[in-house]
């Protein structure tokens, strides 16, 4: 079959640039020519036209049968629909000219959707993106994906997009067929090194080569095949698209590929980025299809950076936009003093409940003790992070009022098994006896600090109020390394950083003398060793201090955001080889878990394993504060920092907060400044939001959203009616607008401020080119 498939396939083969012209013409066309029009059919028979000519897709095998991956997929979209598929093969430069005069229902064909055939037909939603990727021979490892292909020489179809899309490679040292199949030939001879050319062509050569060539990387541009409908025809539209959305959840496209373009020792790599499509359904239905579950997804959307800004505003400044941020949210720009304020004022025509005051002004001031004092002295209606020293101050003055946001920092000694005694457990379960953690915290965190009950800490989602921890009790402490052979105890040496940051950890100094003070109880001398903080950070994390004080926090409020830094491989401060591959295995499947109370379980158990094998002496979890006049009401301290002042209000019309430092810029996408966030998050909002005081999200311009059973697919119902500060409608379209800016990194609007948009690669693990 391979050899048949092969000869047709070079053949009659029509590549799709080709198609997308003869398509529009044979419209141009149709008025002036004749086509015989479909008998009448039961009304739950489709007829679906296709070209039978490009394998894999559609194509005739031995026995005359029309097979393909279009194929499969139409019959398992008409099944999901209730409907008969008959399929009429016909040449590729009449479907779409038969579509219109009704001779077919719908086409599908390796269509590409474009701006062109948009105006001739209607789509489905894309159900595979047919760019141009790279074929390599099989084995080769110089050739990852196409940003390897400087230096290489590279076989492309002339004039062909693949021949565009190389051009743009530096470097790249291209060489051009008449057609496609003679640069596989010198691919397959060793003559060139590559191939670039669209997906579904290069899955028929790299099947025909029976696993000599292997397809490297995921599509580097953006080419999504659609089946085609007659305009108009809204109510099978919205038919088929929903049948596809449910055979995508499925899984089947990706089945249906592997299928029709796997022959042996093909190479099909799993893709690094988490997200495979983002869509619109509808004006106000958005579709995110995901490349694996992942537990944390809808967090992500919670957070600043992926908070929706106006297209519009967008195109206009597509280098200056973190100067002119425009989005949907309760307030908007209207000054910005370089180095002293930023003035926000009321959104009149905002959404939901509108802001109290009229006026938001942030100031910048980087001294802690005059933001301290702005507060105090009523210059400022609110001011964050406080100086520990001032909070009692702040407490007991009657005019102030202390509000700590939830505890999202975690302070522990971590305990490195590769040094002896720490690889024996009743060692480690000493440590964990013999450490007064209410001492520590009264120490060092009188008035934002607990005791830690683990590396979780409570405002994070998978944290446990009832998780096991070890008493204080010295004589068990004794009795532990007694058992261990350790009697008279043992030295050892406690690497303490110098002064971090508040979100860190505060006062390690005094951590460390009350560490030394309780561990000498116990007959175990503590030698205290400092640096400054980059050779604390190398020495610790390549695993070369035996015990260590350590503070984590994260932007994202999921446990997966700690146990997965922690406790990971590249993070040696536990020992070269402390966590078990169970534990690993745990963490996998929490962070691809999406129901929330299985993932509970999940960190539950975790939780324990930590605790039953002392991997760490857990200390302190502890909150920064937000200070605030008296008079001031309805702000309710936020989990990331990020406070929500539409309802803050005190006795004034305007509204002032005192921040630390200056935000360098309010494109909140490009930006990993939390301060930036806070800023910004009162112009712009995200389809999820925090509720006010927890890590818990709930839809905010989504109305409501669905997850298939799978964990991949979510469809997210919109708001109606809101618009952007200038006016302009929020919609699905701009939502995925705002993705395309985000994913795809060779899109004229994805610059930002620097153009690295680092949240977006950080959550979501790739741009859209950069799969493997």
């Amino acid at each position: 079959m391979t050899g048949n498939r092969r000869k047709r396939g070079v053949r009659v083969k029509i590549t799709l640039a080709a198609l997308l012209i003869a398509a529009a013409i044979s419209l141009v066309l149709a008025g002036c020519t004749p086509v015989e029009v479909a008998t009448p059919r039961p009304q739950d028979t489709l007829i679906v036209g296709t070209s039978a000519t490009q394998p894999p897709m559609e194509f005739l095998n031995e026995q005359g049968e029309l097979v393909g991956l279009d194929v499969d997929l139409m019959r398992a979209v008409a099944r999901a629909a209730d409907l008969n598929v008959e399929f009429v093969d016909a040449p590729a430069d009449t479907l779409i000219a038969g579509l219109d005069a009704g001779q077919f229902d719908a086409v599908i064909s390796s269509l590409l959707i474009t701006p062109e055939l948009e105006e001739l037909a209607d789509f489905t939603q894309p159900y595979l993106n047919a760019g141009q990727v790279v074929v390599v021979r099989a084995g080769t490892q110089e050739i990852k994906n196409h940003h390897d292909l400087a230096g290489h020489k590279v076989g492309v179809q002339l004039h062909s997009a693949g021949a565009e899309a190389v051009a743009e490679i530096k470097g790249a040292v291209v060489k051009t067929y008449d057609t496609i199949d003679l640069a596989f030939v010198d691919l397959n001879g060793e003559q060139i090194d590559a191939v670039v050319t669209a997906a579904p062509v290069a899955y028929d050569f790299v099947y025909s080569y029976g696993g000599k060539l292997q397809i490297v990387g995921q599509p580097f541009t953006t080419e999504y095949l659609g089946i085609a409908l007659r305009k108009g025809n809204t109510a099978l539209l919205d038919k088929l698209n929903a049948a596809l959305a449910a055979v995508r959840a499925q899984g089947l496209v990706d089945e249906l590929v592997r299928k029709w373009t796997s022959p042996p020792k093909l190479v099909i790599p799993e893709p690094q980025g988490l997200i495979k499509f983002v869509s619109a359904l509808d004006e106000y239905t958005v579709q995110i299809t995901l490349n694996r579950p992942d537990g944390l997804f809808l967090t992500k959307l919670a957070l600043p950076p992926l908070g929706m800004m106006s297209p519009t505003a967008i195109r206009q400044h597509p280098t200056d936009l973190h100067q002119h941020p425009v989005g949907t949210g309760p307030f908007q720009l209207t000054d910005w003093v370089p180095g002293k304020s930023i003035t926000l004022t009321r959104n009149e025509e905002y959404w939901g409940e509108p802001a109290r005051a009229q006026t938001l002004i942030f100031t910048i001031t980087p001294d802690p003790a005059l933001r301290v004092q702005a507060v105090l002295s009523g210059t400022v209606d609110s001011a964050d992070e406080l100086p520990l020293q001032d909070i009692a101050t702040l407490k007991d003055n009657e005019a102030t009022q202390v509000l700590l946001r939830p505890a999202r920092a975690i302070g522990y000694l971590a305990i490195n098994q590769d040094f002896a005694p720490f690889d024996k457990l009743e060692v480690r379960q000493a440590l964990n006896h013999a450490i007064d953690r209410e001492r520590v915290v009264n120490a060092a965190f009188p008035d934002n600090g607990q005791e830690a009950r683990g590396l979780i800490p409570p405002a994070v989602f998978g944290y446990n109020s009832k998780a096991t921890t070890y008493a204080y009790d010295p004589a068990k402490a004794r009795s532990l390394l007694a058992s261990a052979g350790y009697t008279q105890g043992f030295t050892t040496t406690l690497w303490v950083p110098p002064a971090l940051p508040p979100y860190l950890l505060t006062a390690p100094d005094q951590i460390a003398a009350r560490i030394q003070e309780d561990l000498a109880a116990i007959s175990v001398t503590v030698q205290i060793t400092t640096a400054d903080l980059l050779t604390f950070s190398d020495k610790v994390t390549h695993g070369q201090a035996p015990l260590a004080i350590l503070g984590w926090a994260s932007t994202i409020p999921d446990a997966d955001s700690y146990l997965t830094p922690i406790l990971t491989a590249t993070n040696a401060s536990l020992g070269s080889a402390t966590v078990s591959a169970e534990l690993l295995d745990l963490l996998e499947e929490a962070r691809t878990q999406t129901s929330s109370s299985r993932r509970q379980q999940i960190y539950n158990e975790i939780n324990t394993a930590i605790h039953e094998n002392a991997l760490v002496v857990p200390l302190v979890a502890f909150a920064d504060a937000v200070a605030a006049r008296s008079s001031v009401e309805g702000l309710t301290p936020s989990v990331i920092g990020c406070e929500d002042f539409r309802l803050a209000h005190s006795d004034q019309p305007t509204y002032t907060h005192a921040l630390l430092s200056e935000p360098p810029g309010l494109d909140l996408a490009d930006e990993t400044d939390t301060v930036a966030w806070q800023v910004g998050a009162q112009i712009t909002e995200g389809l999820m939001r925090f509720k006010p005081g927890s890590a818990d999200v709930e839809p905010w311009l989504a109305e409501h959203y669905t997850v298939s059973d799978d964990g991949l697919t979510y469809t997210f119902y919109l708001r109606q009616g809101i618009t952007f500060h200038d006016g302009t409608p929020f919609n699905a379209d701009a939502v995925v607008f705002n993705f395309e800016r985000w994913w795809d990194a060779q899109s004229r609007y994805h610059r930002g401020r620097k153009g690295e948009f680092r949240f977006f690669l950080s959550a979501f693990g790739a741009f859209r080119q950069d799969s493997p």
